[in-house]
């Protein structure tokens, strides 16, 4: 249901030929050659982004200038695969260099202290080491293996898949009352311009569900309190088992990962 996840998926499933891995870094490579350049411009091209000023309370000026070129050539690369895996790459940097404490919690704190060109030689390296993780994997799947399917869809509903198609189901579920994933990401969903009501409405067992007049922390798409549906966290997991039930196979398996937690 998380927009963003569905997107590190893809690129974490997306295998790639040793030269396209080349390509995916020789572009991040040009970006950040044309960022540097537009740094030194005593007028650099306006940016134009739809969360422009609120995405402007989390960062300091150069950090945002810097994050706000990238966005903008990234976007102007042909639509497809290479874009797609430049905006993955690009999403790891928009908390790192914000003033949110961590990928975890959504509060913010002071702004962090990087020197200016830190974006493009972090986003260049991440580039760099996800192509070749799509390589690495290219060449440890069987020939002939299809590709990886991605569906942005609620668990307890799964509405693309029909009765008994799973042989396994592989899940961990989210606890109660212990993360806001939506608030975590906002500030990537803002930046990609990601649809986010549907995860933000649906979010299973999300800390602010237990406190409706929290604030989960103050960045771009606010979500709304109270639980999906008016749903306790165990009637929600009732409906995802339930589904399960039906997309898998009679003898098929699942394993359901389970920690500890107090809620």
């Amino acid at each position: 249901l998380n927009p963003v996840a569905v997107r590190v998926a893809r690129e974490r499933t997306r295998p790639r030929s040793p030269a396209e891995a080349r390509q995916v870094e020789s572009e991040a490579r040009r970006i950040a050659a044309a960022v540097e350049a537009l740094r030194q411009e005593k007028q650099p091209p306006r940016v134009a982004h739809r969360h422009q000023h609120e995405l402007a309370r989390h960062y300091a000026p150069h950090l945002l200038a810097e994050l706000m070129q990238w966005h903008r050539l990234i976007e102007a690369v042909p639509a497809g695969p290479l874009r797609e895996t430049l905006r993955a790459v690009f999403s790891s940097a928009v908390v790192k260099f914000s003033n949110l404490a961590s990928d975890s919690r959504a509060e913010a704190g002071a702004s962090p202290h990087y020197p200016k060109g830190a974006v493009s030689r972090f986003l260049v390296g991440k580039a760099r080491e996800l192509a070749q993780g799509q390589a690495a994997l290219a060449g440890r799947i069987p020939r002939g293996t299809p590709p990886a399917t991605m569906y942005e869809e609620d668990a307890r509903l799964l509405p693309s898949l029909g009765w008994g198609v799973c042989d396994l189901v592989l899940t961990s579920p989210p606890y109660p009352g212990t993360y806001d994933y939506h608030a975590q990401h906002r500030l990537r969903l803002a930046w990609l311009l990601l649809e986010d009501a549907p995860f933000a409405a649906g979010e299973i067992g999300a800390r602010r569900h237990g406190d409706p007049g929290a604030d989960p922390g103050g960045a771009p798409g606010g979500a709304p309190g109270g639980a999906p549906g008016g749903e306790s966290w165990s009637e929600s997991l009732r409906a995802v088992l339930a589904t399960l039930a039906r997309v898998l196979r009679p003898g098929g398996s699942l394993f359901l990962v389970l920690g500890d937690w107090i809620a």
